[in-house]
C-alpha cells in the first residue's frame, strides 16, 4: 500500500504522535493512507479526505494532492465518484422526462376539455336561436287568435269553459319551458366546477406524490442508524456531510439540512471536534 509521510499542515494530535516517536529513534514516523474519503480545492490546490490507517474517523485530515503517493487510491476513488455523479444525473435526466410527460398529459386533458366547452356552447347557442325562431313564427298566430277570441269575451262565458282552461295550459306550457332552460344552463354550470375542482385534486396528488418519492430516498428512512460524521464537503452549491452508519463500512454523503433534521448531536460533535483555541 503507499505510504505518505505527515505533513506540517496535518492533524495536531498526528503531529504529537510523531514528535514521541522521532526522540527516541531520530527517524520520521510513517503514517499509512487507508482510503481517500473525499476531495475539496482549496485556494486553487485540489485536496483529499484521508484516512489513515491505525487511526479512526476523527484523525482524517485533508492533504495536498502533491503531498500524496497513494495514486492507485486516488484513482479509486475518482472512478467511485464518477459513477455517483453519473448516477444522480441519470436521476435527474428521468424526473425531468416524468414531468414534462405530465405536463403534456394535463395540457392535453385542458384543451379536450376546452372542445366539449366550445362545443356545448355551440349547441346551446343554436338551441337558443331556434327557440327564439319559434317564438316569432308564433306571434302573429296568436295575435289572429286574441283577434277571434275578442268578439266572444263580449258574451258572458260560464266558469270552467274551454277557452279559460286552454289559456291556463298555455301559460302553464310557456312556463315549464323557461325553467327548462334554466335547469338546463345550471348543470351546465356545475358540471364545468366539478371537473376544474377534479383537476386541482389531480394537481394535488401529483405533487404528493413527487414529496412522498423524494422522503423515500432518504437513507434515514430506510433503517439506517447514523454512527458519526466524518466529513463535509459541497455538493452542487450546498453543504453536505459525509456520514458513516451503524453496523456497516459504507460512508454516505447527506445534505446539511436532512443531518441536521435527523441527527444533531453528531453535527454538533463534528464542529466541536474541529474547534481550534487560540491563546495568548
Amino acid at each position: 500500500m503507499p505510504k505518505n509521510h505527515k505533513d506540517s499542515d496535518s492533524d495536531s494530535d498526528k503531529s504529537k504522535n510523531n514528535d514521541s516517536g522521532s526522540g527516541s529513534d531520530g527517524e520520521e514516523e510513517e503514517y499509512v493512507v487507508e482510503k481517500v474519503v473525499d476531495k475539496r480545492t482549496k485556494n486553487g490546490k485540489i485536496e483529499y479526505f484521508l484516512k489513515w490507517k491505525g487511526y479512526d474517523d476523527t484523525q482524517n485530515t485533508w492533504e495536498p494532492k502533491e503531498n500524496l503517493e497513494c495514486d492507485e487510491l486516488i484513482r479509486e476513488f475518482e472512478e467511485m465518484r464518477k459513477k455517483s455523479e453519473e448516477a444522480k444525473k441519470a436521476k435527474t435526466k428521468k424526473r425531468r422526462i416524468s414531468n414534462s410527460s405530465n405536463e403534456d398529459s394535463t395540457t392535453s386533458s385542458t384543451k379536450k376539455h376546452d372542445e366539449k366547452k366550445s362545443r356545448k356552447t355551440e349547441s346551446e347557442s343554436r338551441d337558443e336561436k331556434v327557440k327564439e325562431s319559434t317564438k316569432e313564427k308564433e306571434k302573429p298566430e296568436r295575435e289572429k287568435e286574441k283577434e277571434k277570441e275578442k268578439p266572444e269575451r263580449e258574451k258572458p262565458k260560464k266558469p270552467g269553459s274551454k277557452d279559460h282552461s286552454s289559456k291556463k295550459e298555455s301559460n302553464h306550457n310557456v312556463s315549464t319551458k323557461h325553467s327548462d332552460e334554466e335547469n338546463e344552463k345550471s348543470t351546465s354550470k356545475e358540471k364545468v366546477k366539478e371537473k376544474e375542482k377534479e383537476k386541482e385534486k389531480d394537481k394535488k396528488s401529483s405533487n404528493d406524490d413527487k414529496d412522498k418519492e423524494k422522503d423515500k430516498a432518504s437513507p434515514f428512512d430506510s433503517g439506517l442508524e447514523p454512527e458519526k460524521i466524518i466529513g463535509a464537503t459541497d455538493v452542487n452549491g450546498e453543504l453536505a456531510f459525509l456520514v458513516q452508519w451503524k453496523n456497516s463500512n459504507k460512508a454516505m454523503l447527506i445534505p446539511s439540512k436532512l443531518a441536521r433534521q435527523h441527527c444533531p448531536q453528531l453535527v454538533i460533535d463534528f464542529y466541536e471536534q474541529r474547534l481550534t483555541w487560540h491563546t495568548d
